[in-house]
């Protein structure tokens, strides 16, 4: 056999789609293309093949082999699994995992490590997110045990793509490194390669998540690399975040210039491409860059972001359009209009991120007006949707500002108890 009938049969035994065997980093066509043995891939891309079909990379290359092995218990319940996720029923695979493993033998690292990663994306589609974790540190343990480098270095990935759903940003960009240490090392994807595309994607969420941590050099640095790799490969990936964190670069970097250019390029290619969720964004990013030379230049911008978001029912994008208004009236001296504005975008937000993120400002801005009590309310609020998302450092921060507001008011009693909360899980997290 081929090493592309090899593909095929390996493919259907395991009831895999051409587009399940491609994943992220490859194409479906690429795929087809090597099953006709019309290509022949890397062998860096044929190692991530073999660890999706549960094979060593010595079987395709040894023209011995006449028929695929017949998949282990174990291997057949993986892909029960995947079909169940596919179906929606998250719930079901994850019990099929617990049997998977169960069939898995101990030495089988491979296996026992596509079992955590497949289980690790059924909890994050669950919301379970540290249970997610925790899968995929398990799943990078038995990939470590396999020597599969590029499993490692994908499940190192997703363990920062999970931290950023949770906000946990610095752990987030820590496990980005690491991934990016060893697709350099053991992986190192070149332009005409498909690979390249994890890289594109690695590169860009590691620059998403710097410019995030306001670490502007590092996400410059990152994204840099990642306008280079997407222009050698002419592949496109999160394009317009990737405009509109560089131009939120340029802006935190004192030049507005360079961030009014990129967020225009957002924009343009948010057009060409009808994403009206990040065209919405990036017209209030141009808006805000505008303010500074006052509302009539600011407005166009704020005035079509909402239009669009209205004609696509994007409730999050209204939000954002509102908090932007806001922001501006305030900058005006009009708090009665900024109030009322926040309080609209807090109403209309569907994001729970989203929404802390206004009650923040709308709470700084009461602080800034001395009304204690209504700043305290804000704050209140985002300490019960902190402490059921699990974010410590999140909590520390309001918590403190609580604390600050309570004394301010004259509540000591208040302001002592805030001030423990904070010291305390400030403690926790340093142990």
């Amino acid at each position: 056999m081929t090493l592309g009938e090899k593909m095929r049969a390996l493919r259907r035994q395991m009831g895999m789609t051409q587009a399940d065997l491609a994943g992220e980093e490859f194409t479906k066509s690429f795929i087809s293309q090597i099953e006709k043995n019309q290509a022949r891939p890397s062998l860096k891309s044929l190692r991530i093949f073999a660890q999706r079909l549960n094979r060593p990379v010595s079987y395709f290359l040894d023209d011995g082999a006449d028929v695929a092995p017949t998949p282990s218990e174990a291997q057949r319940m993986l892909s029960t699994g995947e079909l169940l996720e596919r179906q929606g029923k998250f719930e079901e695979a994850l019990q099929t995992y617990e049997k998977a493993l169960a069939e898995c033998a101990p030495t089988d690292y491979a296996t026992r490590g596509q079992v955590y990663r497949r289980r690790a994306h059924a909890l994050v589609e669950l919301d379970q997110l540290p249970a997610a974790v925790q899968a995929l540190e398990l799943a990078a343990e038995e990939f470590r045990l396999a020597r599969d480098t590029a499993a490692r270095a994908e499940v190192d990935q997703l363990l920062g793509d999970v931290h950023n759903r949770m906000r946990r940003r610095e752990e987030a960009l820590q496990y980005y490194e690491k991934a990016l240490l060893l697709y350099e090392e053991g992986l190192a994807p070149h332009k005409d390669t498909e690979p390249s595309f994890a890289m594109l994607r690695l590169l860009t969420e590691m620059g998403l998540t710097a410019a995030q941590l306001r670490k502007w050099d590092a996400a410059h640095r990152y994204l840099k690399r990642a306008e280079s790799l997407a222009t050698e490969c002419r592949t496109l990936y999160r394009w317009g975040d990737l405009c509109r964190s560089m131009s939120r670069v340029g802006k935190e970097r004192g030049n507005r210039r360079e961030a009014i250019h990129w967020a225009e390029r957002a924009v343009a290619y948010c057009d060409s491409v009808l994403d009206h969720i990040v065209l919405v964004r990036a017209l209030v990013d141009l808006g805000e860059l505008r303010s500074s030379e006052g509302r009539k230049a600011a407005m166009p911008f704020f005035e079509r972001a909402m239009d669009v978001a209205q004609a696509k029912g994007d409730a999050d994008g209204k939000s954002r359009v509102r908090a932007a208004l806001a922001k501006l009236a305030e900058q005006e001296g009009d708090v009665k209009q900024a109030v009322e504005l926040y309080q609209s975008a807090v109403n209309s937000s569907e994001d729970g991120w989203r929404t802390s993120d206004i009650r923040r400002s709308l709470a700084n801005l009461f602080i800034a007006r001395k009304d204690w009590e209504a700043a305290a309310k804000q704050l209140e609020s985002n300490v019960a949707f902190y402490e059921k998302q699990r974010c410590n450092k999140s909590l520390i921060e309001t918590y403190s500002t609580l604390a600050e507001v309570y004394e301010a008011a004259g509540k000591s009693e208040d302001a002592a108890r805030c001030l423990r909360l904070s010291m305390d899980l400030y403690r926790s997290q340093s142990e």
